[in-house]
């Protein structure tokens, strides 16, 4: 399994420390947010995505690709949501070109290979 991780609208709840880090950069107890989905899933490759005054130095941060799809299946995962038995299962039940949502909020979709491109707008 391959993972971007996401940031959505509500960063501007995480309001200061948010103008300078993309949400899943933030530590929730000993590692970040994104850190605690990669010891999960143990992804074969994973990227990011966030707002573009944030991507340069987050790619040099993380030596990472940042707001590139990956040109693979992937899978994209709200940064901001902690990992839970429930959730983790629910990830994992997504199917190709299917999205989780939870009270209208997206939590995580699935894209194919051949439905990805080289570059995404953020």
């Amino acid at each position: 399994m391959n993972i971007a991780f996401f940031e959505d609208f509500s960063y501007g709840n995480f309001y200061p420390i948010s103008l300078s880090h993309p949400i899943y950069m933030l530590l929730g107890g000993t590692s970040k947010l994104y850190e605690k989905w990669l010891r999960i899933f143990k992804p074969g490759q994973y990227s990011f995505f966030c707002r573009p005054y944030l991507s340069l130095a987050l790619a040099n941060e993380t030596a990472k690709n940042v707001n590139i799809i990956p040109e693979s299946d992937v899978v994209f995962i709200n940064g901001r949501f902690l990992p839970s038995k429930t959730l983790i299962t629910a990830i994992k039940n997504v199917g190709q070109g299917q999205a989780l949502l939870y009270e209208d909020i997206l939590i995580a979709f699935r894209i194919a290979k051949n439905r990805t491109s080289a570059q995404m707008e953020i």
